[in-house]
């Protein structure tokens, strides 16, 4: 983590801290929120199928934020290619996952509706999170240079008049 100060008390962090900060704060707001309710609506099999809910898309929207950590540095090719094989490797071993979990437990130790519905309060509130925070980001993105732009209309315009 890099830590560059802007004023003299004020500590800024990079911006992957920001963002993760900014989307696990209502994440887990919402895993708090969720497991209580669950656990008085459907009992033990409400709790353990909320915790499930928020494990799974804690670890899967966190991996994404940790790929663009790593790949901030990279040629943008293989920034893509990084980001969709951690794509697909998170939609398979996910998948394994839920399949994993109904098969080798029953409805009586987790409930799925517990879990349906606590994964989409708790991916939603982690979605408006991180956008709130890239919102928040002040990115200093280079700008092209105006001379250069200049000519290079400058240039396309005498040749649509010729």
């Amino acid at each position: 983590m890099r830590i560059r100060k802007s004023k003299p008390n004020a500590v800024v962090t990079d911006s992957n801290s920001q963002l993760w900060r900014g989307a696990l704060r209502p994440a887990l707001w919402l895993t708090v929120i969720s497991i209580f309710v669950s656990t008085i609506v459907a009992g033990s099999d409400g709790f353990f199928g909320s915790l499930l809910a928020s494990f799974t898309v804690v670890i899967f929207f966190s991996v994404s934020l940790y790929v663009g950590k790593l790949t901030k540095n990279v040629d943008p090719i293989a920034t893509m290619a990084l980001a969709m094989f951690s794509y697909f490797t998170k939609l398979l071993l996910i998948a394994g996952f839920l399949i994993a979990v109904t098969r080798l437990t029953g409805e009586d130790q987790v409930n799925r509706a517990a879990f349906g519905i606590s994964a989409l309060a708790i991916a939603a509130g982690w979605l408006i999170g991180e956008v709130r925070a890239f919102f928040k980001l002040r990115l200093h993105l280079p700008l092209p240079d105006k001379s250069t732009s200049d000519s290079k209309m400058q240039t396309k315009e005498t040749n649509e008049g010729e």
